[in-house]
């Protein structure tokens, strides 16, 4: 079987793509072909040269992809920068620059970890589905800001699965395109809050092992469930079924760190810092979280003092101070290059 992957990032973002990589190498070495595609923003020749060496190791092929006519367009319509690069909304617009790719084609995010063989995703049934996702583990009060009713899906955009063929004929791109132009282009999460919007109906689910989530992987089921419960999500049978075998992990912050952030809380830390040691970035140098405001500083002390218990109410009071913030700014046609 073939396995078609895209990435999109930045080279800022490369030294974490490149490592997830390496994993989703390291972990389907028995695939029949794996074809990487990236969508790249300002890529050194050295980023480009060092990727392509460590694919061409597993005797893998990697197509750097012309996205300028994307980030042309992503302009145009006014959708904002994320974290300071357009980079994370390229995925909207690729298949332009992908005509001879047809079939599946998965994205995967540059935070995240191939933990295991994605063939079985590639062989899932997708129905009448253009594209499928998992659920978001924090979408609970997010949904309202962006006029979804609580019983409606929200995804997380880390992973998503296309079904090519069926993301033509729907013209999948051109429904997102004039959402963006017509109703509203900046968001909190200006990639996933426009698919889940302007695409609501024509999105599969997917199961949590294959965009396995911080939350999850800290946390007891039971105890998420107690603070986090919403509607239409996982059930805990699935949660648990995920834990025990996840097959992508995602590195979304946690207490506003990434897991390659200095003296870094994220529950990823360790499982990261295992797979970059073998990788070709071991060399990156760590820095501290951009994350530095009072509340998050506040969090991280109480995270480090709390029983689990009494940390999670304190957890989901700043989370919902900070989508507050982040919608409050996206609403001011503004946003905030830490979210």
């Amino acid at each position: 079987m073939k396995l078609s992957i895209l990435y999109q990032f930045n080279d800022s973002y490369a030294p974490y793509a490149g490592v997830s990589i390496y994993s989703l190498l390291e972990n389907n070495q028995k695939a029949e072909a794996v074809d990487i595609y990236v969508l790249g923003e300002k890529l050194s020749p050295s980023c480009i040269s060092r990727l392509g060496s460590l694919v061409r190791q597993y005797g893998r092929r990697i197509t750097f992809l012309n996205s300028g006519r994307i980030l042309n367009k992503i302009r145009e319509l006014g959708i904002p920068k994320y974290r300071g690069s357009f980079a994370a909304n390229m995925k909207l617009f690729f298949s332009s620059e992908m005509n001879a790719v047809t079939g599946r084609l998965l994205y995967i995010d540059s935070d995240t970890l191939v933990t295991g063989s994605l063939e079985e995703l590639f062989r899932l049934p997708m129905g009448e589905y253009p594209l499928a996702m998992a659920l978001d583990s924090l979408g609970q009060k997010h949904k309202a800001y962006i006029g979804l009713r609580k019983e409606d899906p929200y995804f997380n955009s880390g992973v998503i699965l296309f079904d090519l063929k069926k993301w033509r004929e729907l013209d999948c791109e051109k429904r997102l395109a004039e959402h963006a132009r017509c109703f509203r282009a900046h968001y909190m999460s200006p990639d996933q809050d426009l698919l889940n919007v302007a695409l609501k109906g024509y999105i599969g689910r997917l199961d949590a092992r294959f965009n396995f989530q911080p939350v999850h992987y800290r946390y007891s089921v039971r105890l998420y469930r107690r603070y986090w419960r919403q509607e239409g999500y996982y059930s805990g049978e699935e949660l648990l079924d995920a834990k025990r075998q996840p097959v992508i992990l995602h590195f979304f912050r946690f207490l506003g760190e990434f897991p390659w952030d200095v003296g870094s809380l994220h529950p990823y830390a360790k499982v990261f810092a295992d797979y970059l040691a073998r990788s070709p970035w071991k060399d990156l140098r760590r820095q501290a979280s951009v994350q530095r405001s009072v509340v998050f500083q506040i969090e991280r002390f109480l995270y480090r003092i709390l029983p689990d218990v009494l940390f999670m109410p304190v957890f989901r009071i700043c989370y919902g101070i900070f989508l507050w913030k982040a919608e409050r700014a996206s609403r001011r046609g503004k946003n905030d290059s830490k979210m």
